[in-house]
């Protein structure tokens, strides 16, 4: 089985569920990564990475938004990053 566990935590006000999934990396090695979905969805996420390590399907990385190296999300065509949820603060407040 492909995905090694899963815990559930609060969000900015939404239950969202990190998942750690492991996954074929490009030199064909068995990585592990979390990926931040809302726990609504997480078990048909977790599904779709299970199917893609069992089909050896590559993915570069995978890391939560805010874990990833200062301009990393921006639109930098030499990274490449699979995730989830990213909180994006609201204009004038401090909420998402």
């Amino acid at each position: 089985m492909a995905i090694l566990g899963i815990r559930v935590v609060r969000l900015n006000q939404k239950t969202s569920t990190p998942a750690t999934v492991t996954y074929i990396g490009f030199d064909d090695t068995a990585l592990s990564g979390e990926i931040v979905v809302h726990s609504e969805h997480s078990r048909a996420v977790m599904a779709v990475f299970e199917s893609l390590f069992d089909n050896d399907y590559p993915i570069e990385s995978i890391i939560p938004i805010g874990d990833l190296p200062e301009g990393a999300e921006d639109d930098d065509p030499e990274y490449s990053n699979t995730s989830g949820f990213h909180c994006r603060t609201v204009a004038g407040t401090d909420r998402c």
